[in-house]
Parts: structure tokens; C-alpha cells; sequence
């Protein structure tokens, strides 16, 4: 005996079908992070599920009206989503792929988000636009995550620039001292040695030995100190400029180390700014410091070069160079070296300009650039 199934079998069947494929979709959809929605060719809701509801505080309004009522803002500009800006708009109306919009939203119980927002057309087999499937991703924890990182990142690096201020004009000020305090008192005492070694025929050979050994060492100390206190902080750089200040800190460096130094100047350069003179003299010192210590060069090279858009400074030797590894250790800050040329590279890009080193096993090279822009007095 055989069953014939009529047109309400086949309306239940072609029902209960449906219900299962939706079963089926549930099952995939609810359990994912992400909100997902899929609706029809005119706008209509067919399929939400828990991430959607939460990522915009309650069941998506239904139908078009939802895309005048929904409130949303380009996260780059601030500019409101006018009703056909919303990526499912475009997917329904020109069968647009969009992928990843990061939008602000305003929920339906009120609340500010960042989403991501990514929308594609369903077509059916001939091709026609049928609806759209929407992914919403929450992102505001992010955002905000992201934003503390930067504002903790400006002041840090505010901070640093205050730091290193504080410690220029720190230099400077014993520098000062050393040269005016220190130095003036060696020179005195130098003098009364001077005296009294004219009353030498009143000492025995011991006394006129100590006293001219005092007045060795007076003199030694009055040169270091000297020294130091230029070192410190040149004379030259506030007087005469940064190229006055290179050329004595080069030919003072090759005499203490030994190591010739090439030096190529621009016949005539502008003066930079203070914090530019005192930041590129830095970058020299740090850099000559590091190849009298590390790269057992024997030569060592400055150019400093200027054009229309930035002023370059190079330091170069023929030194034993640096691994890749310890290269990039050093940049990190790792070891003495390494914090002194972070020291440097922060410098510069408080100027606005930034530092590179270059390393073969045949020499390196330490490169500086400002642009013309942040350099001017």
C-alpha cells in the first residue's frame, strides 16, 4: 500500500527543513565570539546570534529603518555613517565586499563602541543578491588598551626629553664650576707653588723634591680638569657653533686614543638649534667612545653634510664591526653601549630626525638626520 504525500505534507516537510537548517546554523553561529547577522535582500533580519545582541546592546532593529536610527561614526574621522555608508547597505545595493571597517557605534542601551565591521552578499545560483551576512568584532577594549599604551608611550618619552634636558644643563653647570671654582683654585695654588719654589735655596733636596712634584701634579690637574669640564660640556658649542666643537673634540680624541680622525665639514653651515649643536655633538662622543672601546679601529671618520631638507652626520671606522645579534641587543639598550646609543637614537628623534647604524665585519657606521624643519634655531 502505497502513500501519497499531498500539498500540506510537502508545506510541512519544506518546513520542517527550513527549521532544521536554521537548527544547524544556530549551532554554528551562537557559540562564536564575534557578532554575526544575516538578512535579507531588503534589509530584514533573518538570523542573529548572541554576540550580535551583546555587541549592540539588544536585537538589531528590524528592517530598514534600523540604518537611519543606527548611530555610527568613522573611527578615522569622527564623520557620522549617513544610512547608505553601513558596509551591509553596500553589500545589498552593489554587492560590495567590505572587510574589517572599524566604526564607533552608539548600542541600543546607550553606549559607545568600537567595532570592527565586515559585511558580504549571499547570491544565489544565478548570481543574483539574495541578502547579506554582517560580522560585528568589539574592539573597544582594544582601542582603549591601545590608547593608554600611546598616551603611556607620549610621556614616557616626554618625560626623557626632560630628563635629558635636565642633564645637559646639568653638564653645563659643572662644567662651569669645574672651570671657574676648581680650575681657578688649582691655578692659585699652582702660583703659591711657584713662590715658594723661589725660596728653594732655603729647602733641603727632599722639600725641593716634593715641591716640584706638587707643582707636576697641580699642573696634571689643572689640565684634567680642564679637560673634563670640556668634556662635559664644550665651551666651543654655545661660542662657536657644533662644527668648532667637532673639530676640537676630534683632534683632543685622537691625541688620548690614538686613532686618527678624518674630518669633513661643510664649508659654511648654518648654526642648528641648541638642542640639535648639543644633540649631534652627543651622537659624535657616544659614537667615538664606542670605537676607542669596541671596534679596535684604527681610524675613524666624521662627515657632517647638510642640503635642503636635513643635516647628516656620519661617524665611521674600519673596526671589526658588530654581529647581527649583538647589533641588535645594542639597539635595544642591552649592555653600556647599548643604553648610550639609545641615549642617542632618543635624542634625535626628539628632533624629529632619526639614527641608524650599518655593521660589516669591515667597520660601521653611525647615521644621524634631522630634518632642516626641526633644526632651525
Amino acid at each position: 500500500m502505497s502513500t501519497t504525500v499531498g500539498p500540506l505534507g510537502e508545506s510541512e516537510a519544506l518546513e520542517e527543513g527550513v527549521h532544521r537548517s536554521e537548527g544547524l546554523l544556530r549551532q554554528v553561529f551562537d557559540p562564536l565570539p564575534v557578532g554575526l547577522a544575516v538578512v535579507d535582500e531588503h534589509g530584514d533580519i533573518l538570523l542573529t546570534n548572541p554576540a550580535s545582541r551583546r555587541v549592540w546592546g539588544g536585537t538589531l532593529v528590524a528592517g530598514r529603518d534600523r540604518y537611519p536610527a543606527s548611530k555610527g561614526w568613522w573611527h578615522a574621522t569622527g564623520k557620522p555613517l549617513a544610512p547608505d555608508d553601513w558596509a551591509s547597505v553596500r553589500a545589498l545595493r552593489n554587492g560590495e565586499l567590505s572587510v574589517d571597517e572599524v566604526i564607533d557605534i552608539e548600542t541600543y542601551d546607550g553606549f559607545r563602541k568600537t567595532i570592527r565591521n565586515s559585511a558580504a552578499p549571499i547570491r544565489d545560483a544565478n548570481g543574483r543578491i539574495t541578502g547579506a551576512i554582517i560580522v560585528n568584532e568589539d574592539i573597544s577594549a582594544r582601542e582603549a588598551a591601545d590608547r593608554a599604551l600611546k598616551d603611556s608611550y607620549n610621556q614616557l618619552r616626554s618625560l626623557t626629553a626632560r630628563l635629558m634636558r635636565a642633564q645637559d644643563d646639568e653638564r653645563r653647570r659643572i662644567a662651569q664650576m669645574l672651570h671657574e671654582s676648581t680650575a681657578q683654585d688649582l691655578a692659585a695654588l699652582k702660583m703659591l707653588l711657584a713662590a715658594l719654589n723661589r725660596t728653594k735655596d732655603g729647602l733641603g733636596e727632599s722639600d725641593h723634591r716634593i715641591l716640584t712634584e706638587c707643582t707636576a701634579l697641580a699642573d696634571r690637574s689643572m689640565k684634567d680638569i680642564r679637560t673634563l669640564s670640556y668634556l662635559l660640556h664644550p665651551p666651543f658649542l654655545d661660542e662657536m657653533g657644533l662644527a668648532s666643537a667637532l673639530r676640537w673634540y676630534a683632534g683632543g680624541f685622537a691625541q688620548r686614543s690614538g686613532i686618527h680622525v678624518d674630518i669633513e665639514l661643510p664649508e659654511t653651515l648654518e648654526r642648528p638649534s641648541p638642542e640639535a649643536e648639543t644633540a649631534l655633538f652627543r651622537v659624535v662622543q657616544e659614537a667615538l667612545i664606542n670605537i676607542h672601546r669596541h671596534a679596535a679601529s684604527a681610524t675613524a671618520s666624521i662627515r657632517l653634510r647638510c642640503d635642503a631638507k636635513s643635516l647628516v652626520l656620519e661617524i665611521k671606522d674600519q673596526g671589526r664591526g658588530i654581529s647581527s645579534a649583538a647589533l641588535e641587543a645594542i639597539l635595544a639598550g642591552g649592555g653600556t653601549a647599548g643604553v648610550g646609543i639609545a641615549g642617542m637614537s632618543e635624542r634625535i628623534k626628539q628632533l624629529g630626525g632619526r639614527l641608524d647604524i650599518t655593521s660589516t665585519p669591515s667597520g660601521t657606521t653611525v647615521r644621524a638626520e634631522l630634518p632642516i624643519a626641526k633644526v632651525g634655531a
